[in-house]
């Protein structure tokens, strides 16, 4: 069991306060709800105390721990495998028109893109292609 005073120094000590965390607690009083909810009574000090100490005791947050850091970093590496999916198909798919149709190929992509694509995506390709011009934003 930890302070909420302390916790707050630990964390004003090790991490910049505008980095973000994932953090996660539990408190008397988020379990004296799950109590009233089932009909019981609520806990008292003294069942709380109890209760985290033994949960400090047996295993604390070591597993917990390992579960919350495995799901983020799958996360993580999910979403970068689909990024670098995604560009490594884009890229196919500008060599592959290259290849086939030369100085022609946005000519032919475009219609490609049509035959696949509905008024609705053309429509924000066609925003964001603009966007990027007034931007200054080309390759």
């Amino acid at each position: 069991m930890t302070k909420i005073k302390v916790a707050i120094d630990m964390l004003s000590n090790l991490y910049d306060p505008e980095e973000d965390i994932c953090i996660s607690w539990w408190d008397k009083h988020y379990f004296n709800n799950l109590f009233i909810d089932t009909k019981l009574s609520p806990l008292t000090d003294e069942e709380w105390e109890d209760a985290v100490d033994e949960f400090n005791y047996q295993e604390g947050f070591g597993h917990c721990n390992e579960q919350v850091a495995d799901r983020i970093f799958q996360s993580i590496v999910n979403k970068r495998k689909s990024s670098n999916e995604r560009t490594q198909l884009e890229q196919e798919i500008v060599d592959s028109s290259r290849y086939m149709w030369g100085d022609n190929s946005t000519e032919y992509l475009v219609g490609l893109l049509s035959s696949i694509s509905t008024t609705e995506q053309l429509e924000v390709l066609v925003n964001n292609l603009k966007n990027k011009i007034k931007q200054g934003d080309i390759k």
